[in-house]
């Protein structure tokens, strides 16, 4: 890790002595630590990423007071470790739009907060970008590991220049800057998840809010499924289901799903029955299910459950958020 001194020394490089008394010492500090933001507004430095928990209360929760940005909101199974539900940040006016005005007041008391729906949710692990501190002393360390400083300092000489009205140096220094901002970053995707794979988001979310339900994103914002799922075993008795996931459910006692209240036409669950309680899928409000011939009774009453614990059903959304298609893979089911 660098210190402050270090990226100092090699600004004073990439300026030119000749240029280098054009800049007071705080002028080249002020534009390291603006590149260092910067750098960090453009990508997700894995050094810089923090899990941390937080807490709601009525669907507000407090914001870290070190995030840059959120990159993921998740709920794990604590006695198993797995996934079991992962929440998508939405537009500020979209989640107004669809929730009461108790939830449009975005700070409270000058503190940035965190909104989320379902309101009932406790506590959730929370993964985030940390925002830099910002480097005063010569002895101050950044958390960027020694590869982006030439990047960093050259993104500094741009702004130096930019300042002093030398446009020509400036982009010249700049797109030096974003090509070796490419070429570290290239080099960290060989150590860790690479842009395309990596749950980012807008450099503006975490004034954003994080909405809720029972579905899986990709980074692309749609829906992550897959004609072969990934499979999971459930050993509890109630579940909520992620799209794109295959399930088998393990306990002696019947294992309660329910559909997810947010789906996309074309998401898919899968039931593969293993444990002697067999399992139902259950539904939220306003829900279906069509079932060969049948269809289930609209709402929290109906459900399609196994009739041997073996029973294997693949579910389809066919009407967003609320109508789904179960189709028998194998036994034969009960439709209420």
């Amino acid at each position: 890790m660098s210190t402050l001194a270090q990226l100092k020394t090699k600004l004073s490089r990439a300026l030119g002595t000749t240029e280098l008394v054009r800049f007071t010492t705080d002028n080249r500090t002020a534009a390291i630590n603006t590149a260092i933001e910067n750098v960090l507004e453009m990508y997700l430095v894995p050094q810089y990423l923090t899990t941390g928990t937080v807490t709601f209360s009525a669907g507000i929760g407090t914001m870290p007071t070190d995030c840059l940005r959120p990159v993921r909101l998740f709920q794990a199974d604590s006695s198993t470790s797995q996934l079991t539900r992962d929440y998508l940040l939405i537009n500020q006016n979209d989640f107004d739009l669809h929730l009461s005005n108790t939830y449009t007041t975005k700070y409270i008391s000058g503190v940035e907060k965190l909104y989320i729906f379902p309101a009932d949710t406790v506590s959730l692990s929370f993964r985030y970008l940390m925002a830099p501190t910002y480097l005063s002393s010569d002895s101050d360390t950044t958390q960027f590991v020694t590869r982006w400083d030439d990047a960093i300092v050259q993104l500094a000489a741009s702004y130096l220049f930019s300042d002093d009205n030398q446009a020509e140096r400036s982009a010249s220094k700049y797109q030096l800057a974003m090509d070796l901002l490419a070429k570290v970053w290239q080099a960290e995707n060989a150590r860790f998840e690479s842009p395309e794979t990596n749950r980012v988001e807008s450099v503006h979310a975490k004034r954003g809010i994080l909405s809720g339900g029972d579905n899986l994103f990709n980074n692309s914002g749609s829906m992550n499924t897959t004609s072969s799922p990934t499979w999971l075993t459930v050993s509890t008795t109630t579940y909520s289901p992620l799209a794109g996931y295959g399930y088998i459910p393990t306990s002696a006692s019947q294992t309660v799903f329910t559909l997810p209240a947010i789906a996309s036409v074309g998401d898919t669950i899968t039931i593969s029955g293993q444990g002697a309680g067999g399992w139902r899928m259950a539904q939220n409000a306003g829900q279906y299910m069509v079932c060969n011939s049948s269809t289930t009774t609209t709402g929290v009453t109906g459900y399609v459950e196994s009739t041997l614990d073996t029973d294997v059903v693949t579910f389809i959304c066919e009407t967003a958020n609320l109508g789904w298609k179960a189709i028998v893979e194998s036994g034969n089911v009960t439709i209420a």
